[in-house]
């Protein structure tokens, strides 16, 4: 035990209205304690709560009254003792403690014990028995006399006095005292009777020699009946003080399911219009599918001509590709034929090189001729006629040579251009052709991609139904939900209402008990 829980010689007092109230379970552990339990003993709840009952006892409490305790409640009935426990800074207060066995299907189940605060004089009378009880001394009452004995014992002295002062008159008093003796023992022996069975009705109550003492300071039959009466009136406040304890819990409860039941309302406010908007949401996005579904399919459409368009071209484009080729064979054919024809015209430039060379030699031997003609005089003569005609024959053969070749010269220019032309012409075709193919393979990809354009857009188109349908089911259900929603919140309005009057019932149940308290 640490310092803080030493026994301090200083009681802590609470207030006269206090119902201090625990209970546990079999084994003694804590399962519940209210308000007014923490603030008297100062521990918190969670200190508390799955604890040993016996963290609250003080040491001055004698082991008799609780074996007394445990033996009459593990028996099945209630218990009613003055009961000095410890707070937990270690002063101490005092309890008119009354435990009770709960049962469940004739079962106990735990164990309640309700607190009052006792007389000052209840106090004194328990703390001097449990001193004495600690000391091992036994407890004392003031009289332990029974009361019919004590009336007989009285009467008897009576009759002996009244005996003694008329002693002269002896057979007179005799025969009073026979009458007056009757007369008081008759109604004596219905007095007995009738205490002797309230005793033992008392008894069935609670029957304790020591609270006897303690509560009543006696030991007799007013002192048992006394107790009795202490023990119903404690009973009767045990009950109180559980209604009360409960209906404080309800009313505890209901406050808080009012307020989340109002939370809830506003929450369900909020979410129906939410829920409209979705709804609304909902609409406007079951048009925009459906809009989307239609230019799905006009997309579709679109995409399929222009799949058509695009065969089309690439159709031509195939024609024209073949035509192409056709003409870069022809070009080739042609520029061919032109090399040819560059070759011939230089066999005949070689020709007309030795035509122009026979005309220089041809010229040279006429000049020959005409000379040695001139040397023979009148008789070379005709000779040199024939060697001018000869030279002049020879200097024309070889100007129409240089013609010719001017003219082979300026052919073979052409026929070279022509050459560069055809090979250029036939690469511009070689690149159309490759262009072509470079385009007809674009037009290829192009029209495939379309083709799976077209095919996604059709299963866009279907799935845009199939969500434009699912999303009208949504719109279904969401519709019955936002009535399912409102019928909810009416309904929670209703259980607010309900549970606002069943509040009040609890406030009102309080004030009841509280009445029956005072």
């Amino acid at each position: 035990m640490d310092n803080q829980n030493q026994p301090q010689p200083n009681e802590v007092t609470y207030p006269d209205s206090y119902k201090i109230l625990s209970t546990t379970d079999l084994n003694s552990h804590i399962t519940h304690v209210n308000s007014d339990f923490i603030q008297t003993c100062g521990y918190e709840k969670s200190e508390l709560i799955g604890k040993p009952h016996n963290i609250i006892r003080h040491p001055d409490m004698p082991k008799a009254a609780f074996k007394d305790l445990w033996q009459t409640v593990q028996g099945g009935s209630s218990w009613m003792g003055l009961v000095k426990n410890r707070c937990k800074d270690g002063r101490y207060y005092w309890v008119n403690a009354f435990v009770t066995p709960i049962k469940h299907q004739g079962k106990i189940t735990e164990y309640q014990s309700v607190r009052t605060k006792p007389e000052p004089e209840l106090k004194a009378r328990a703390q001097s028995c449990y001193e004495r009880i600690n000391a091992g001394k036994t407890v004392t009452p003031k009289n332990r006399l029974s009361i019919i004995p004590a009336l007989g014992l009285s009467w008897a002295i009576s009759c002996l006095m009244f005996y003694l002062t008329t002693i002269s008159t002896m057979p007179v008093s005799l025969v009073l005292i026979a009458l007056g003796l009757i007369s008081f023992l008759l109604p004596l022996n219905r007095l007995n009777q009738r205490l002797s069975h309230l005793m033992s009705m008392s008894k069935k109550v609670h029957d304790s020699a020591l609270n006897q003492v303690i509560y009543t300071g006696y030991q007799d039959e007013l002192s048992h009946l006394e107790l009795s009466l202490r023990m119903q009136k404690a009973e009767c406040l045990a009950i109180l003080g559980r209604v009360k304890d409960s209906g404080e819990e309800l009313q505890e409860s209901m406050e808080e399911q009012d307020q989340q039941t109002q939370s809830n309302q506003t929450q369900l406010v909020e979410q129906s219009s939410n829920l409209e908007q979705v709804v609304v949401a909902i609409g406007q996005m079951n048009e925009a599918v459906n809009e989307i579904a239609h230019n799905t399919t006009s997309s579709a459409d679109e995409i399929s001509t222009l799949v058509e368009k695009i065969q089309m071209t690439q159709s031509a484009l195939e024609t024209s590709q073949k035509t192409t080729s056709e003409i870069t064979g022809l070009l080739t054919e042609s520029q061919q034929s032109i090399s040819d024809l560059e070759l011939q015209c230089v066999k005949v430039k070689s020709v007309l090189e030795v035509i122009d060379s026979l005309a220089q030699q041809t010229n040279l031997l006429a000049l020959n001729a005409a000379i040695e003609a001139a040397r023979a005089g009148e008789a070379g003569r005709g000779f040199a006629v024939v060697a001018d005609e000869v030279r002049s024959l020879a200097n024309h053969s070889q100007t129409s040579a240089q013609e010719i070749q001017s003219i082979i010269d300026t052919l073979s220019d052409t026929t070279a251009q022509a050459v560069s032309q055809m090979q250029q012409s036939h690469q511009l075709t070689s690149k159309s052709v490759q262009s072509d193919q470079m385009l007809s393979d674009s037009l290829q990809s192009v029209s495939e991609a379309l083709h799976q354009m077209e095919a996604n857009g059709e299963q866009i188109a279907v799935a845009a139904e199939e969500q434009s349908t699912v999303i009208n089911q949504v719109y279904v259900s969401a519709m019955e939900l936002e009535s399912g929603t409102n019928t909810f919140r009416q309904n929670c309005e209703h259980a607010a209402s309900t549970s606002q009057e069943v509040t009040a019932q609890s406030s009102r149940q309080l004030e009841l008990v509280k009445q029956f308290d005072s």
